[in-house]
């Protein structure tokens, strides 16, 4: 998913969903296997973010890879808190301050 056509403002949150069933054939193949679903919402330049939101900065010059990147961490970090993760472009230096 390019998330950069489809959300031009920007991706708000990503959450990662497993279903019973996905957890079970994960289970089943020892982890070989773990299918999930990832729900990216857009950014509107004005949203609040809920609560206990984390953030991830993402550089706007960033490449590709290192989109995609940014993008799986934060859908890892998802499944991990269980709770949104936020993906935020802009310069990575000015996200710093």
């Amino acid at each position: 998913i390019d998330a950069r056509t489809k959300c031009p403002s920007g991706v708000a949150t990503v959450e990662t969903l497993t279903s019973f069933l996905n957890g079970l054939l994960s289970i089943l193949t020892l982890g070989i296997w773990a299918p999930q679903t990832v729900r990216m919402t857009c950014a509107s330049g004005t949203a609040t973010l809920p609560k206990g939101t984390e953030l991830v900065h993402v550089a706007a010059h960033a490449t590709d890879a290192q989109f995609a990147d940014m993008l799986q961490q934060a859908a890892v970090r998802s499944a991990q808190i269980d709770r949104p993760v936020a993906v935020q472009f802009n310069d990575v230096t000015s996200a710093k301050e």
